[in-house]
Parts: C-alpha cells; structure tokens; sequence
C-alpha cells in the first residue's frame, strides 16, 4: 500500500473541527465515558485552536492548562463543538 504525500495529511488533518479538548482517567471509548470530574476550581473542558497542518502534522497553537483533582489522566480527547466524536483518543 502506497503512503499519502504531505499534502493530502495536511487536507484531511484540516478538515477535523477540533473545538474542546477534554481528559479522561480511563478509556473514553466511543461516547467519551470516564472523563475526569471534580476539584477545587472543578475541572471542565477547555477551548482549543490548531495552526493549520504542515508537514502531515497538526498542533495546538498556544499550551492547555487544566485545573483537575488528583487522579491519574490516560486519555485526552478532542471534541467537535463540545459533542463527543469518536476521534481517535491519545
């Protein structure tokens, strides 16, 4: 199987609407189950933006800074407009 030229990564990587970015102790699986909940101030999800995708790659374009409880964090997801989507999970 041939592998995909920057140029069609960068296309599809720049069509993912990608607004929130939300973290879960445990894997969120198709409907974004085991987000993490909790602490003072309380955890919530957070605005992100990417820079467009170069190179076949796409990154944030300013750091994330959660307020979380202790707990162990396994998963971050992105979601579309606030609405979970079976993204892949990192």
């Amino acid at each position: 199987m041939g592998s995909f030229v920057n140029a069609a990564k960068n296309t599809m990587l720049d069509a993912l609407t990608v607004a929130y970015a939300s973290l879960h102790n445990g894997d969120p699986g198709a409907t974004g189950t085991n987000e993490v909940t909790g602490g003072s101030p309380a955890y919530a999800r957070k605005a992100v933006t990417f820079n467009a995708a170069a190179a076949g790659a796409r990154a944030l374009n300013a750091d994330v800074t959660f307020d979380v409880p202790a707990c162990t964090v396994m998963y971050v997801g992105y979601l579309d407009g606030g609405n979970w989507r079976d993204f892949p999970r990192f």
